[in-house]
């Protein structure tokens, strides 16, 4: 599912998203994203709802002041290219390890 992963930002974005709606019972305005996630410029706020959009995770009303709408509950879905890398096969394979 490759394109569904979120950045750490896009993750922060969608938990505050969540948070206000818990809290005031509707969606935020941009202008309220950009001040709590310390965004300069309504712009940034933008790109970012539009690539959760891409993703999946909302749908946008632009006409609409609060026009934000979660389409998903849950954690945002890891990619692989997300996780730490490690080993894999069978350590217990005679040649792994030296004779004492």
């Amino acid at each position: 599912m490759k394109g569904i992963a979120l950045t750490e930002r896009q993750t922060e974005m969608l938990d505050t998203i969540r948070l206000h709606i818990k809290n005031n019972g509707l969606p935020p305005t941009r202008a309220e994203l950009a001040g709590a996630l310390n965004i300069a410029n309504q712009a940034g706020v933008d790109r970012m709802l539009n690539a959760l959009v891409k993703k999946g995770w909302v749908r946008l009303f632009p006409s609409v002041e609060r026009g934000i709408q979660l389409l998903r509950e849950g954690a945002p879905i890891v990619g692989l290219e997300d996780l730490p890398e490690v080993a894999a096969g069978n350590p217990n394979v005679p040649g792994y390890y030296p004779e004492p």
